[in-house]
């Protein structure tokens, strides 16, 4: 395994590679001309960055994956909703496209994460949700890079849908886990148990080995063949994530039985 600093990680893939990355697509809406959402992604963008600033990063990532990148292949990062907060900022500037709602909550998304480097596809995995995840497998296809959280928008949480399988197949892209992870953290009341890293803390990033989804199988084969797979593959790296951040596996557990918020306490050194 190997490590590297935030401001390195941020680089896209193509761009380590030495060819210009392709432009992420940041579609226009209706609600994107109001003003309100334009100055709560800039509020919101500048808020995140100030934040992330304060933590301090550590990185694990396979040889693999960093061949890849050196070699400019595009992948599909998959990882847990809990963890949209941190890895928006530990991936800022590479360019990945995310699949965001079409509704206002969507919208001041869009605004925020468009303003550090993301591209969008505007649709959901629950409505009208083939059309869009055709058009993230398009550009996945095209050399994007693309980010999914498979047990989004509404859960169950850990509890991986076949959305990002399908991505995965019909873009040719490989499935690569990601993790993150605080030694410091407040867990918000919500299904996925949203996660927020309190300043200064110590943040850790894991990634796993890329996992192939064959191209022939049908949905019903690729998912009891690849699904299982996955959600696997993504309890290591929550679980390596954790121990990097020097955080207890068990916090998340005891929040959800206290149905309280929070702050995971310290253990030994900072």
């Amino acid at each position: 395994m190997s490590g590297a600093n935030p401001a390195g990680r941020t680089e896209t893939t193509a761009a380590r590679a030495g060819r210009r990355p392709p432009s992420p697509p940041q579609p226009e809406t209706e609600l994107s001309r109001h003003a309100r959402y334009r100055w709560a992604g800039r509020i919101g963008a500048l808020c995140l960055r100030l934040l992330g600033l304060t933590w301090r990063v550590k990185w694990e990532v396979p040889e693999t994956v960093l061949r890849m990148e050196r070699e400019g292949r595009p992948y599909l990062h998959a990882f847990w909703h809990a963890h949209i907060l941190t890895l928006t900022y530990t991936h800022r500037g590479r360019g990945d496209v995310v699949l965001v709602s079409r509704h206002g909550d969507g919208e001041y998304i869009s605004q925020v994460i468009h303003r550090l480097g993301f591209g969008t596809v505007r649709g959901s995995s629950s409505h009208g949700g083939l059309r869009s995840l055709l058009e993230m497998a398009r550009l996945g296809r095209s050399g994007h890079p693309l980010a999914v959280t498979p047990d989004g928008p509404r859960g169950p949480r850990h509890r991986l849908q076949p959305g990002v399988l399908l991505i995965a197949q019909r873009g040719g892209l490989p499935v690569v886990p990601l993790a993150s992870a605080a030694r410091w953290c407040r867990f918000l009341r919500s299904w996925d148990r949203f996660e927020i890293p309190i300043p200064f803390s110590r943040v850790a990033v894991a990634v796993g080995e890329p996992i192939h989804v064959p191209a022939g199988l049908a949905q019903e084969a690729m998912v009891a063949e690849c699904g299982s797979r996955i959600e696997e593959a993504l309890r290591r790296v929550e679980e390596r994530a954790q121990f990097l951040a020097g955080r207890r596996p068990e916090a998340d557990e005891s929040a959800d039985a206290l149905g309280a918020d929070p702050v995971t306490p310290p253990r030994g050194d900072s």
